[in-house]
């Protein structure tokens, strides 16, 4: 078994920037699954914080920050990597957009369809008194399962072979976070490096994993898979974006913490009294399932097996097979999976971390 290190997330603060904060504690987390499985993970670790300022402008799609200096492309997407921008404080304090452009001190955004002038949430606080924002870089799968000699999974010869289909891979959801037609698999081809099925020339080691956004390692038959992470653990407020889904569909959304500690269910926030964004959706009865969460513990193999547990909630209360499930707890590290009914508004996860 290869054991990965993965030291990138403690690395490149940028100076200048006008707001000053403590940097969050700096730790260590392991990833890790058993062979012969499909492991659902998420990472427990952010990477360091470019810097902190704050929101003097707002268009529908774009930000404007009082941080001078900032080169025109200088947290623009480029061969690098890519960055987010985390808004920390106010009406949308805890929503996380990908940077799709930066020009100076303008930061234009994928905002994954919502008007930021007219958000379901309210608006962005701006000026001397604006919203607190930070960029962060996104973590890739180089950073976390490492390259060449150093990669965490067992290299495939084919992406097109039967050894392919049961080899080591990753499986990487859309945006959206569902593992649908946008879904990456990704393995390390020999001689090649991390490609994507279906491309051989592209490197899908720049493939980016998003804070909150679940991820499955597939191991095969006689390889285990470890990564020690270092990083920071995620300090204040975060959200994650569940999207609209239409009526008569069910869709799986592949989430986890971003916050690096335990949380019960009955504090997680999934499941709150405010029907109208409640990210889960009560069930009437155990006989009329609504919504649900699905959970594969770690450290048992097989390949697509059948979630180990599926919780409901009934007004404000979790249950799992019938009994009272609300002291079970969500883990830092695992994946879990949002299965929702259709015809939904845009929801959000808030997760909060104080300590």
């Amino acid at each position: 078994m290869k054991v990965f290190v993965a030291l990138f997330l403690v690395f490149g603060c940028v100076s200048g920037w006008a707001v000053t904060v403590a940097t969050p504690a700096a730790g260590y987390f392991r990833l890790a699954a058993p062979a012969g499985s499909d492991t659902q993970l998420v990472l427990p670790l952010l990477t360091r914080s470019e810097g902190l300022g704050r929101v003097v402008n707002v268009t529908t799609d774009s930000v404007q920050l009082d941080v001078p200096g900032i080169a025109d492309g200088k947290f623009g997407p480029t061969a690098a990597g890519s960055y987010y921008l985390h808004i920390k404080t106010g009406s949308l304090g805890g929503l996380m957009f990908r940077i799709v452009s930066s020009t100076g001190t303008q930061l234009r955004l994928d905002t994954r369809g919502t008007d930021l002038k007219a958000h379901p949430l309210g608006s962005i606080e701006v000026g001397a008194h604006g919203a607190l924002a930070c960029v962060r870089k996104l973590a890739t799968i180089k950073d976390v399962f490492g390259d060449g000699e150093s990669a965490a999974l067992a290299p495939v010869t084919s992406l097109v072979s039967g050894a392919y289909q049961e080899g080591d891979a990753i499986f990487v959801p859309s945006d959206s976070g569902r593992m649908e037609a946008g879904h990456a698999r990704i393995s390390y081809l020999v001689g090649s490096g991390w490609r994507r099925s279906g491309d051989v020339i592209g490197d899908a080691g720049m493939t980016v994993l998003r804070p909150g956004s679940g991820f499955v390692v597939r191991t095969g038959p006689t390889s285990e898979f470890e990564s020690f992470l270092t990083g920071y653990a995620a300090y204040g407020r975060f959200a994650i974006d569940l999207p609209v889904t239409e009526t008569g569909e069910v869709t799986d959304i592949h989430v986890g913490l971003i916050i690096a500690e335990e949380v019960s269910l009955q504090a997680s926030g999934l499941l709150t009294s405010n029907v109208a964004s409640s990210p889960v959706g009560a069930s009437a009865a155990a006989t009329l399932l609504k919504d649900l969460l699905l959970s594969w513990p770690g450290g048992r193999a097989g390949m697509d097996r059948p979630p180990d547990r599926r919780y409901y909630g009934i007004a404000e209360t979790w249950y799992e097979a019938g009994r009272v499930a609300d002291a079970d707890a969500l883990k830092p590290g695992s994946g879990y999976v949002l299965r929702l009914l259709g015809g939904r508004d845009k929801r959000f996860w808030f997760q909060n971390s104080t300590d």
